[in-house]
Formats: structure tokens, sequence, C-alpha cells
């Protein structure tokens, strides 16, 4: 018969306490399979279509265009036409998106860690 082992962690504390709700609310916000590699895209300035999908790769047009409206709707970008000759839409980030910057990054420092582990074991 097997047996489970039961694994103690040193960094879980009883003061570790997140509301679900509030997990479930951001998830919803940036959980699109391309929402944060966009938002990556329009962090370093405003970026018209082709600029986005130049940047992000492999994503196609339709996926695109359906994503940002998306994103628009919830209120991390805005669509805006720039009034120069010839006129053309350009994309930005929002002030509450511009807030992710740092949780992004330690998203991107643990893919980096969990990437390692991965081939770590592997290797074994």
């Amino acid at each position: 018969m097997e047996t489970t082992k039961e694994i103690q962690f040193d960094w879980v504390s009883s003061d570790f306490t997140i509301d679900l709700s509030s997990i479930h609310e951001a998830q919803n916000a940036i959980g699109g399979k391309w929402s944060l590699k966009l938002i990556v895209a329009l962090a370093k300035g405003n970026k018209r279509f082709n600029e986005i999908k130049e940047y992000v790769g492999s994503i196609s047009p339709r996926a695109l265009s359906k994503e940002l409206k998306e994103l628009e709707h919830k209120g991390l970008i805005i669509k805006g036409a720039c009034r120069e000759r010839p006129i053309y839409t350009e994309y930005q980030l929002t002030p509450i998106a511009y807030e992710l910057k740092s949780v992004i990054e330690e998203i991107s420092n643990w893919g980096k860690y969990f990437h390692e582990i991965k081939l770590n074991q592997r290797n074994k």
C-alpha cells in the first residue's frame, strides 16, 4: 500500500491570507492566453496593431484583434486614432495596467525558476 508523505514548508505561515475572490478578479482581467504578452508589448510604449503582432510573434491577426478588444473592454488598454496623415490607430496601456509591472516581473522571475527546476529534474 502506498503512503503519502506530508511535506512541511518553512515559508508557509499563518499570515498568508489571500482573498480568493480577488485572485479570481485578477485572473479574469489578465488571464487570456495572450494578455500578459500584449501588456508587456505595450508597456514598452504605444504601438500599432502590426507592431504588437510583430513583438508578440505567432498570434494570428484574428486572435490579436479579439484580445485587444477584450483588454480594451476591461479597461487595461486604450485604442486611439492619431491625427497625423495618414491617420492610424494606436494602442496604449491605461494607468491601471501599468500597475501590473511588478507583478509581471515576478511572474517572469518565477517562470525562469520553474523552467530551471524542470530542466534539472530531466537531467537527473
